[in-house]
């Protein structure tokens, strides 16, 4: 229903559920603060609509030079018991120099919406801790096909589809469960997926993003970011980070040392 769409996306529990941990004042014209670690420093916003459960707005302050970074999300229900939700981001104001920004974003939106599809019928309102980690491997955006072919087929993904089952291999830390979706919808895991998303049933019911990304919009990094629902999420995430942070130690060494997701 849009009541709990709204839950989700403009709430603090909500928030985290899916997207980041946030602290949000739930009026118009109140604060928030995002919590983006690793990905990101800590954003503060300002919330310029609050309109339950259909329209919440908010202006992110970018840096002393940079125009407010604008976010709105539009909630419609629709006869059968669904709900679609519109997300508008971006800046007032730019220009050419801002494109990789901004195009950077759009990707990332639309993983998380993927995101949000799973989590809300499915774990909304429980408890939630996050787990896994993320490197940056130094790679140009150029290998990023095939960092995300060697990321799918170290856990066991390449050529799965949406609806299958998956098993992660023996030398990973716990995972198994269903491919929710990808990228490219109905096509095989490949390199040129990039990403995935996959609903677990082990180590707990959760959500984990497979993923390549670029953060600075030059090198790559490898991701596998999990949440994990339920009263057992924060021994297992306290079990599996550092197992997460030395599987991709291994087989990405370029990263160094992997960094893994603040609970």
């Amino acid at each position: 229903t849009p009541e709990q769409v709204w839950q989700a996306i403009a709430t603090g529990a909500g928030n985290a559920g899916w997207l980041f941990p946030a602290e949000i004042e739930e009026r118009q014209g109140g604060s928030m603060l995002i919590h983006r670690a690793p990905f990101g420093g800590d954003a503060r916003a300002s919330i310029t609509a609050y309109e339950p459960p259909h329209r919440f707005a908010y202006e992110e302050q970018v840096g002393p030079d940079v125009p407010p970074w604008a976010t709105e999300f539009l909630v419609e229900g629709r006869a059968g018991g669904t709900t679609v939700v519109r997300v508008v981001t971006g800046f007032y104001e730019g220009g050419e120099g801002w494109e990789p920004m901004v195009e950077g974003a759009g990707e990332g939106w639309g993983g998380a919406l993927q995101l949000l599809r799973a989590y809300v019928p499915n774990f909304l309102g429980q408890p939630v801790v996050n787990v896994g980690a993320t490197g940056d491997t130094g790679q140009p955006l150029d290998d990023r096909a095939t960092l995300a072919a060697e990321l799918f087929h170290a856990l066991n993904l390449t050529g799965l589809r949406p609806g299958d089952k998956f098993r992660a291999p023996h030398d990973a830390p716990p995972l198994a469960g269903v491919v929710e979706g990808a990228e490219e919808d109905g096509a095989p895991l490949s390199g040129s997926s990039h990403g995935c998303l996959l609903r677990t049933e082990e180590p707990a019911p959760g959500i984990f993003e497979i993923s390549t990304f670029s953060f600075d919009g030059q090198t790559v990094t490898v991701n596998v970011v999990g949440r994990l629902y339920g009263d057992d999420g924060a021994a297992l995430a306290t079990r599996d980070e550092p197992r997460w942070a030395a599987w991709l130690e291994e087989r990405f060494p370029a990263i160094g040392a992997a960094i893994t997701i603040p609970r």
